[in-house]
C-alpha cells in the first residue's frame, strides 16, 4: 500500500513538473519576439485562411515565437472561426494574444490623407501618390474616365471627376484601389454638397448640380477670405444674368495649369475655359470646392458689386460700376 501511494505521489509530482513546464513554455511562446521593435509589417491574411496558415505566415516573418502556441491560443480563446480576412500591420513587438485579437477583430490596415479645398484633380493625384496611396497615374487614368463618372452615386454630365472629390480627410484601406479611393470622396461629396445642397439650388433657378459646383469651384480658387465667398458668388451670378463676361482669373489659371501673374495673351488663350472669351459658366469645375463655396453660391450675397479687384493681402476690393473698379485698380497699383 505505501508502494503504490508512493508511486502515485511520484506520478503526481512528474506530471505536475510535466504540465509546468508545458506552462512555462506556451506562456514564454506567447511573448512578443522583440519588444523593442517597433516597425510595423503588413500581413495579408487570406479569405478562408486557417489558424495554422496564419500562425506559420507570421513565424516565417518572425513575429510570432511559436505556430504551435499561437494556434493552442486561438482555439482556447474561441477565436479560430472568427479570423478575418485582409491585411493587418503587425509588429514583433505585440504579443501572440494581441495579434489574435487584431486579426478577429477585423480592423483592417489604412492610409489616411487630407485634401484641401481648391485642389485639381492633377494635385488630387499629385496628393494620393505623395501619401502612398496609389500612382498619380493610374488615379488621374480612372478619375478622367467615362466610367469613373459613371460610377457616382450622382449625375455627372462629364467624363472627369473634376470638381467632385470632396475636399477633405480620408482613411482609405492600405491597398486601396483608385476605384475605391474615388469611391469613398464622392460619397463624401454626395453627403455633403448633393444631399445638403441641391433641393435648395433647384428652387433658386440653378439648373443642374453641375452648374453650381462649376461656380463654386471659381468662387474656391478667387476667394480667400471665408466672409468674402457669398460677395465674390453674388457677383458672379449678377454677371450670369446680365449676360456679361465673367472675366475670371481663375479659370485662365486652370487653362495654364499654374498660378502666375497673367499677360493680354493669357487672357486671350483659346479655351472653352477662357471666361475673359466665353460668355457663361466653363464646361465643368475647375477644381474641387469646399462646402463653404458651395454653401456661397447657393445662398449668395445680397449686393449691387458686378467687379472686384484683389488687394494683394487676401481680400478685394468690391465696385458697383467699371468707373469704380477702374479707380480701384490704380488704388491697388498704388499701393
Amino acid at each position: 500500500m505505501r508502494f503504490a501511494l508512493r508511486v502515485f505521489l511520484s506520478l503526481a509530482v512528474a506530471a505536475a513538473l510535466c504540465a509546468g513546464i508545458v506552462a512555462l513554455w506556451y506562456f514564454r511562446a506567447l511573448r512578443p519576439v522583440d519588444e523593442g521593435q517597433a516597425e510595423q509589417v503588413l500581413v495579408t491574411i487570406a479569405p478562408g485562411s486557417s489558424a495554422r496558415a496564419i500562425a506559420e505566415c507570421l513565424q516565417e516573418q518572425g513575429l510570432i515565437r511559436s505556430a504551435r502556441a499561437f494556434v493552442l491560443a486561438a482555439r482556447l480563446g474561441g477565436y479560430t472561426r472568427h479570423f478575418v480576412a485582409g491585411d493587418y500591420l503587425v509588429s514583433a513587438a505585440m504579443s501572440s494574444p494581441e495579434i489574435i485579437k487584431l486579426i478577429a477583430s477585423g480592423k483592417t490596415a489604412t492610409r489616411q490623407f487630407t485634401i484641401p479645398e481648391g485642389f485639381t484633380l492633377a494635385q488630387i493625384a499629385a496628393r494620393l501618390e505623395h501619401e502612398g496611396i496609389c500612382r498619380a497615374e493610374q488615379f488621374l487614368r480612372y478619375a478622367r474616365s467615362p466610367r469613373a463618372a459613371r460610377s457616382a452615386p450622382f449625375e455627372i454630365p462629364a467624363d472627369s471627376l473634376e470638381g467632385y472629390l470632396f475636399p477633405d480627410t480620408y482613411r482609405v484601406p492600405y491597398r486601396a484601389t483608385p476605384e475605391e479611393v474615388a469611391g469613398v470622396m464622392l460619397a463624401r461629396f454626395k453627403e455633403k454638397v448633393a444631399d445638403r445642397y441641391w433641393a435648395r439650388a433647384k428652387k433658386q433657378g440653378w439648373r443642374s448640380l453641375h452648374e453650381v459646383v462649376t461656380l463654386a469651384s471659381i468662387v474656391e480658387r478667387e476667394a480667400k477670405l471665408d466672409e468674402e465667398r457669398p460677395i465674390i458668388a453674388q457677383v458672379f451670378i449678377k454677371r450670369l444674368r446680365m449676360g456679361m463676361l465673367l472675366e475670371s482669373c481663375a479659370t485662365i489659371n486652370y487653362i495654364l495649369g499654374e498660378q502666375r501673374p497673367l499677360t493680354e495673351a493669357d487672357l486671350a488663350v483659346d479655351s472653352p475655359y477662357n471666361t475673359y472669351v466665353h460668355r457663361g459658366l466653363p464646361p465643368g469645375p475647375i477644381c474641387s470646392p469646399g462646402e463653404a463655396s458651395v454653401r456661397a453660391v447657393v445662398f449668395p450675397a445680397n449686393t449691387d458689386y458686378l467687379y472686384f479687384r484683389a488687394r494683394g493681402d487676401g481680400g478685394h476690393i468690391f465696385s458697383r460700376t467699371f468707373e469704380e473698379h477702374l479707380r480701384a485698380a490704380e488704388e491697388v497699383s498704388a499701393g
